[in-house]
C-alpha cells in the first residue's frame, strides 16, 4: 500500500462497526512499532464523502494502485 492508492474499508468483525463511504484514497502512511515490537502501518484515508480518518492497514483493501 502506498500514498495515492484507492482502498475500501473491509471488516467482518462486530467490534469494528465503522461504516465509511467507500472508496477512499490513501493520503498519508504512518509506520510504528506495535505490540511485541512488530512494525505496523496505519494510513490516513480521505473517503469519498470527504471524511478523513486514520485506519490500520489490515482493514484496508487496495482496489487500485497509484502509479
Amino acid at each position: 500500500m502506498k500514498v495515492g492508492d484507492i482502498v475500501n474499508f473491509v471488516s467482518n468483525s462486530w467490534v469494528t462497526d465503522r461504516i465509511y463511504q467507500n472508496p477512499g484514497v490513501v493520503h498519508k502512511l504512518h509506520q510504528y512499532r506495535g505490540y511485541n515490537s512488530k512494525e505496523e502501518v496505519k494510513a490516513t484515508v480521505l473517503w469519498s464523502n470527504g471524511l478523513l480518518t486514520q485506519e490500520h492497514s489490515c482493514y484496508l483493501e487496495v482496489i487500485s494502485e497509484s502509479r
